[in-house]
This record gives structure tokens, C-alpha cells and sequence, in this order.
């Protein structure tokens, strides 16, 4: 290890963007944007031991879109949807602890890990139904993100790409508030990170999103809704 340890990372944005509303009804955002990333800092593991550490890697970038659109459909029903791309790559090493690592390095090209190159949300409400002197609103949600790298290393498993659903029905009264909600309605096993199997021979370990949830919450505003 060095004793100078692990230096800030630095980043030069270069962003561009719109938004606006149309007739009232319709809200949307747009941005395209090139990050260029200098002295990358990453978590990564040392020496056969498997080691923790934070180290600087080199040079990458990081390119896309970004667009958001919200839609008031009718009195009581709207629907938004947003669409992320970014495409990720590390142009360079420059890797203090490279004849260190647990793992083998990749050549230069690949992409930077944890960052999925799609990624969607949808979601629909249905609102102001009057019931019982309240209202009600349903919602439901989703979201849908390609498969991504945990790590920088030559041997890591690409971690799938997974969709997500979640719903929630909520009643409001004066100052008085409940949702019912399920958070991954449909059970969906959705992986976020693999560890590399080269730290443990040939076995891995997974993290994985949260089961199908479901519960009730109540909260009370002092403030009038």
C-alpha cells in the first residue's frame, strides 16, 4: 500500500438541456452530457488475501441522454416516463496497485462498473377519487435497468438487467394520510452486484433487491392537505 493512499478524483461536465410545459398538461426535460473523469477513485481488493481498498484507477468518461416527460391525461389520471442512456469507459490506467490486486485488470475500453447503459421508469396515477369525505389516489410504478459490472476486473460477471414494479393506494382526510403499498409486486429476484469469482475460487456472492413487500403507513400534517 502506498502511503500517499488514495487521491480525489476530478471531473469536467459539459451539460446541455431543456425543459418546459405545453398547454398546461405536459411537462418534459431533455439534457444530453460528456463527463470526463480524471484519476477515477474505486473500491478494489488486494494482494491473495482479498483485501479492501480505495485506490485510483485512471481516466474514463461518461456520455448520454437524460429525458423526463409528465402527462396530466385527464382530471385524474397521469402518467410520466423517463429514459436514461449512459455509456461508460475507462480510457486509461493508472493504477498504483496494479501488480497488487486480487483480481486481473481489463484493457482499457470497458466500461466503468455500477453504471447500467439503459435505464426506464414508467409510472401512472389515478387521483382525486372522493371517497368517504378523502381522496384516493393509485399509483402504480416501475422501473426497468440493463445489465451492468460491479467491478473493474478482466474476470467479473455481468449482472443482469432487471424490471421492477411497485403499488400503493393512499387515502387523505384533512390532516390524516395512509398508503397501502407492495414493493416488488411480481417477486422479481433483481441482482445488483456479483462478486468477482476469482476472490473465492469458484463460488460468488450476490446482492440482491428487496422481495415482494408489503404494508401499511399512516401519517398525520399539522399543516392542512
Amino acid at each position: 500500500p502506498s502511503e500517499k493512499g488514495a487521491e480525489p478524483d476530478e471531473a469536467d461536465n459539459y451539460e446541455v438541456g431543456i425543459k418546459g410545459v405545453l398547454q398546461n398538461r405536459f411537462s418534459y426535460s431533455a439534457d444530453v452530457y460528456d463527463i470526463q473523469w480524471h484519476n477515477v477513485q474505486e473500491g478494489t481488493s488486494l494482494t491473495p488475501l482479498s483485501l479492501p481498498s480505495a485506490a485510483n484507477v485512471g481516466n474514463a468518461y461518461s456520455r448520454g441522454i437524460e429525458l423526463d416527460l409528465t402527462a396530466s391525461i385527464t382530471h385524474h389520471l397521469a402518467a410520466k416516463v423517463g429514459y436514461a442512456y449512459d455509456q461508460t469507459k475507462v480510457t486509461s490506467f493508472d493504477f498504483v496497485f496494479s501488480q497488487n490486486v486480487t483480481v486481473p485488470l481489463p484493457a482499457p475500453g470497458g466500461p466503468l462498473p455500477g453504471t447500467p447503459k439503459n435505464s426506464v421508469a414508467l409510472g401512472l396515477e389515478y387521483a382525486h377519487v372522493e371517497v368517504a369525505g378523502g381522496e384516493l389516489l393509485y399509483a402504480l410504478d416501475s422501473h426497468y435497468q440493463s445489465r451492468e459490472l460491479s467491478s473493474i476486473s478482466a474476470t467479473a460477471i455481468p449482472v443482469p438487467g432487471y424490471t421492477m414494479l411497485d403499488g400503493r393506494v393512499t387515502f387523505t382526510r384533512s390532516h390524516w394520510l395512509a398508503t397501502l403499498y407492495v414493493d416488488n409486486i411480481t417477486n422479481t429476484l433483481g441482482i445488483n452486484a456479483i462478486t468477482d469469482p476469482t476472490f473465492w475460487g469458484n463460488r460468488t456472492q450476490e446482492v440482491i433487491s428487496r422481495p415482494r413487500t408489503y404494508g401499511l403507513t399512516v401519517g398525520y400534517s399539522f399543516k392542512e392537505r
